[in-house]
């Protein structure tokens, strides 16, 4: 194998390993806490629609609801959408 070729054979093998093999699952929680809700995750195995829902659940146990701040993808995790959930009071 020529460089070229080994350097094909690695940026193809690192593409499509995933990030389940890291993260045991479909999305990863980066923080948590009773003011905001952090989450990565793979658009081709989760959705935001999941995000939300684990979002909701989480702030719910302070009393709170979720709310989306921010979505992207996060530095060089090609692939990978990060999305920000502040956890507000419920209002009146």
């Amino acid at each position: 194998m020529n460089i070229k070729n080994v350097a094909v054979f690695f940026v193809v093998a690192v593409g499509s390993s995933g990030c389940v093999a890291v993260w045991g699952s479909a999305h990863q929680i980066t923080r948590a806490d009773s003011d905001q809700f952090v989450v990565r995750y793979d658009p081709s195995l989760t959705s935001s629609v999941r995000t939300q829902a684990l979002a909701t659940a989480h702030c719910k146990e302070f009393g709170k609801v979720a709310v989306p701040k921010d979505s992207g993808m996060p530095g060089v995790l090609l692939g990978i959408i990060e999305e920000t959930f502040a956890c507000v009071p419920k209002e009146s």
